[in-house]
């Protein structure tokens, strides 16, 4: 092909270096760089030929500052606006860099509101890279433009790929991943080293987790290594006929002659057995959507299916990668990324307080920093504010009417029967790390342990509740506990759920004097969670006999764990429900217990007071 032609687009005086920068870097791979210095003086004649050069150029890179630019007159646009625009208009490959954060406090107001618009865009060849360094930029630039060229020129020398089956681009902001990107690569591509032979892989995770973002970075991280494209289907949004057409439309296949559906898949899977391609099924959900696609043991072509469901019969012998939460580091970066770096370092622990709360789940964390970016004048402390109450918080953590963490929970949610719904409710009552069956059939009510097990095994096939820290316990992660409690009409199920652990500390308690100390000491570090809840609950709703016998049976624990303070604050609210129920031996038996802890920590003036 010919030279390539990168037009330099972007402000003249405030990024004169970050521009020489940016075509020294095209020039030494040995491509075109065009940009507007080459006109002399900037008049309406130089404004058309700007608008010529992005018309004209194989790749435009936006380089964008805090000044909006020159708008000349009779025009209402900057020329930098104009020339992206004319570049977006005929779909042009794109790299745009932003100095400095997503959000600067001295950037012009109008061209704040330009890059929100230019970051918003995520169709087609686009990389966006927040820079300081001009050697970060140099760099960043050869790495994107040798990655766009490789595409470009593959994608000349095949078909375009229709709309219905091209790949979404990855979002802007991409954090972490590297394991499971290095996985989909050795399973379906052999590490690029070698075509597998009927490679099918999924990609597994709960609502939120960024199965899809990870599948389109990973597609076109792949792309180069699978020649006969990478087609990608939305299982929740085109029917299977729709999906079936498409593919065969790329490929050339006449579908006319073909009675029904069944007829079809078996023509169109004979066309893709032939082909090195990567077919994409995004966010499977039965069985139906999957059987048409299922190609034998030979084909060439590689398969990844997302899906939250880890009870596919269709998927059983297929490779699974499954998906994490996020990092605390890893979530850190995607919030900077979005919200801007000086923004979040200027309160790092709000910031860690936020992602604690909404536990490290990326469209979470993506929410939060895009309602931060979007609201300027909001610091993070009043993002935590809107999100400490736990009844409200999924109204937080929503944009607009189609995306937010309550509408992906949804698809799993309306997939339960009606009675898994109201068990499903009742599991949002545990505050612990994770619980047992036996707790879960307890809290429930009239269920046996053998069905509450199953139905907990429905959950976590679900991807509406998850393995615990061992066998036989099961967690839900904040948030689906926070959706969970919203669709809880069972009140009685808190109370149950109180009861249930304080009756087993009372089982337990005596044990941590004599007998199964070891064994005690484990069960109350396991459970200490899910006491705390229980205890907490009670203090709420002023149930005072719970409260004074959670704070005559826990104590001991935090005796044998010197955990002295925690002693005391449960000590304390335990002579409090004693105060309210009239009861002097329960109270004594407490102010005894909080004199034995001020000896322990040597504040012998308030034991005394304790023991008079």
């Amino acid at each position: 092909m010919d030279t390539l032609k990168v037009f330099i687009s972007g402000t003249m005086r405030d990024l004169k270096r970050e521009r020489d920068i940016v075509a020294e870097a095209v020039a030494g791979l040995r491509y075109q760089a065009v940009r507007a210095e080459t006109l002399g003086a900037v008049d309406r004649s130089s404004r058309e030929a700007c608008l010529d050069m992005a018309r004209q150029c194989d790749i435009y890179v936006g380089l964008y500052g805090d000044r909006y630019g020159w708008v000349p007159d009779g025009d209402t646009l900057p020329v930098t606006e104009q020339e992206y625009n004319e570049a977006r208009r005929l779909d042009k490959p794109m790299l745009i860099y932003v100095k400095g954060d997503a959000w600067e406090p001295g950037r012009e107001e109008a061209q704040q509101a330009f890059l929100d618009r230019v970051l918003e865009f995520d169709s087609g060849y686009f990389a966006c890279l927040h820079f300081t360094e001009l050697a970060d930029l140099r760099e960043a630039v050869q790495r994107d433009l040798l990655r766009l060229v490789t595409g470009i020129v593959r994608q000349r020398g095949r078909a375009a790929i229709p709309t219905p089956l091209r790949p979404p681009a990855p979002p802007r902001h991409f954090v972490g991943r590297a394991a499971q990107i290095k996985e989909l690569r050795r399973m379906l591509s052999g590490g690029g080293t070698a075509v597998i032979s009927g490679a099918v892989a999924k990609l597994v995770g709960m609502g939120g987790l960024g199965k899809t973002a990870l599948a389109a970075y990973a597609a076109r991280e792949l792309a180069t290594e699978f020649p006969d494209g990478v087609l990608w289907a939305e299982l929740h949004r085109s029917s299977i006929d729709d999906i079936l057409t498409a593919i065969a439309g790329f490929y050339h296949l006449d579908l006319s002659r073909c009675p029904d559906r069944a007829t079809k898949a078996t023509a169109v899977r004979a066309v893709l057995e032939t082909k090195r391609a990567l077919l994409v099924l995004d966010n499977a959900q039965h069985n139906d959507q999957l059987e048409p696609f299922q190609m034998g043991a030979g084909a060439r072509c590689a398969v990844l299916v997302t899906t939250r469901r880890d009870d596919l019969a269709a998927l059983r012998h297929v490779q699974r990668v499954g998906l994490p939460l996020l990092s605390e580091s890893e979530a850190l970066d995607l919030l900077r990324g979005i919200a801007g770096k000086k923004r979040v370092e200027a309160e790092p622990e709000v910031a860690e307080e936020i992602l604690a709360v909404v536990g490290y789940l990326p469209l979470a964390v993506d929410i939060v920093a895009s309602r931060l970016r979007d609201r300027p004048k909001w610091s993070l402390g009043e993002m935590r504010r809107r999100l400490a109450d736990s009844k409200r918080r999924l109204e937080e953590l929503e944009i607009g009417e189609d995306y937010g963490v309550r509408l992906s929970f949804d698809m799993s949610y309306e997939a339960l029967r009606p009675e898994e719904q109201h068990f499903f409710a009742r599991m949002g009552g545990f505050g612990g790390l994770d619980f047992d069956v036996t707790a879960a059939a307890a809290v429930a009510a009239q269920v046996e342990e053998g069905e509450a097990e199953r139905t907990l095994e429905r959950l976590r096939h679900l991807a509406l509740a998850q393995p615990g820290r061992r066998a036989g316990r099961y967690a839900l992660h904040p948030l689906l506990r926070d959706y969970a409690c919203a669709h809880l009409d069972d009140q009685d199920a808190y109370q149950r759920m109180a009861t249930y652990y304080l009756k087993l500390s009372e089982e337990w308690e005596p044990q941590l004097a004599a007998g199964k100390q070891i064994e005690a000491v484990e069960w109350f570090d396991e459970e200490m969670g899910n006491l705390r809840t229980g205890r907490d609950w009670a203090l709420k709703n002023e149930v005072w006999e719970l409260v004074r016998t959670y704070g005559i049976t826990v104590p001991h624990f935090f005796m044998v764990r010197a955990r002295w303070d925690e002693w005391v604050a449960w000590g304390e609210v335990g002579l409090r429900s004693c105060e309210e129920l009239g009861d002097e031996h329960g109270a004594g038996t407490i102010t005894g217990n909080l004199g034995a802890v001020y000896m322990q920590k040597g504040e012998w003036e308030r034991a005394i007071e304790f023991y008079e």
